[in-house]
């Protein structure tokens, strides 16, 4: 069992704390590089370039700008928390990548949809052509699924659906069977079926974060989304007891064109803050699921709002971190099928739970072949552009 730890209890960041972790990673970063290389002048050569590149690259934030919980330090949702085993795993693979010891990156995180059950009808429901149908895959199909994955080097599983807490036995046993296998466990939820107690057992049992679905500051409006009265409290409440337990927090936004607005984004980030989240992820409206065949992409004029309040420098210590992923993908490519995979009801890996034109086979998958298996076929194709580093 995994101890419950009240994230009160740890103390806040400081400028030194901060000084002291960029110091703690340099220095992991030479000690492994000469681990790897057993030579100096290699390191000398390839390793300023490498650590100046990644300093560039705003994808994955920067330790720098970080917030503490459960004894650990996070500053990108897909970043496992530093120091622990699943940081371990993508540090190494990223770092053997870009001294050329490896040909490919390796994978950071899966999202692994454990089932098509869910009670709401959210407006924006990705998976509405399978919502509610006979489940697929076995419990010992997703378990075996669970380890290809983690053997294709995933640090990072988070557990959707449908609605992940409708098969809370089976969540359970997940935890139990991988929360010791060098990856971090989140899940992905509307916050139906949760309670206290269940998100103590939870955490009891490895779970590392929870990503709340949360489409707007406004109870009625949030509730109106999802198609179910209620779903803002339960997500409120959820959120209180996720946090004093110990768990990172993030809520998912799905910004539509008629929600962007600055004074509506700085309205979500200040319940946000006053719930004490770590993360926000903003994501892009995709005409796919029940948004099929609509005009729901965000219009230039919202992008650019959007982007705006993105770009604002996080000065505030108490404030979530920004996550924006199509942001990024405009600028660098799609991460998609290279670093990040989403394996759905039937058990088929898609680069991303958006992009359903390709897809794969979970057991035609190995480390040197994902980007091959699973190109994106949109202009954001990451082998179009420059490869992250």
């Amino acid at each position: 069992m995994v101890g419950l730890v009240n994230p009160m209890f740890d103390k806040p960041i400081t400028r030194f704390d901060r000084m002291t972790l960029c110091g703690r990673l340099f220095f992991k970063t030479v000690r492994e590089s000469l681990g790897m290389t057993r030579s100096l002048p290699t390191v000398i050569s390839t390793l300023g370039p490498v650590l100046k590149k990644k300093q560039n690259d705003p994808r994955y934030g920067h330790p720098a700008n970080c917030r503490r919980l459960d004894g650990k330090l996070y500053w990108h949702m897909n970043i496992p928390g530093f120091p622990s085993p699943a940081f371990d795993r993508v540090f190494r693979h990223w770092l053997a990548h870009n001294l050329g010891l490896l040909p490919y990156p390796g994978l950071y995180s899966c999202h692994v949809a454990i089932t098509k059950d869910c009670t709401l009808k959210c407006e924006h429901c990705f998976e509405w052509e399978t919502i509610n149908k006979t489940e697929t895959p076995t419990e010992q199909d997703i378990i075996k699924i669970v380890e290809r994955l983690i053997s294709l080097g995933a640090a990072q599983i988070i557990f959707s659906g449908g609605e992940p807490v409708s098969r809370f036995p089976f969540l359970l046993r997940l935890l139990r069977e991988f929360h010791s296998r060098g990856v971090q466990l989140w899940i992905s939820t509307s916050g139906s079926g949760l309670t206290p107690d269940r998100i103590k057992e939870l955490k009891q049992c490895g779970l590392t974060g929870i990503i709340f679905s949360m489409d707007h500051h406004d109870m009625s409006s949030h509730d109106q989304f999802r198609g179910q009265q209620g779903c803002y409290q339960q997500v409120i409440a959820s959120t209180k007891t996720a946090t004093e337990v110990g768990l990172v927090t993030a809520y998912a936004l799905c910004a539509t064109n008629e929600y962007v607005s600055t004074a509506n984004l700085e309205a979500y980030m200040q319940l946000a803050a006053n719930l004490s989240l770590t993360f926000v992820q903003i994501l892009e409206p995709k005409p796919i699921g029940s948004y099929a065949g609509q005009d729901v992409s965000l219009k230039p004029d919202r992008q650019r709002v959007l982007e705006s309040f993105f770009d604002r420098p996080n000065v505030s210590l108490t404030s979530p971190l920004l996550s924006y992923p199509d942001y990024h993908n405009r600028r660098y490519g799609c991460e998609g099928g290279k670093l990040h995979l989403y394996v759905d009801t039937d058990g088929r890996a898609f680069p991303c739970p958006f992009c359903k034109e390709v897809s794969a086979s979970i057991n035609e998958l190995k480390p040197s072949n994902l980007s091959a298996k699973l190109v994106c076929p949109r202009a954001c194709s990451p082998d179009a552009l420059p490869e992250l580093t």
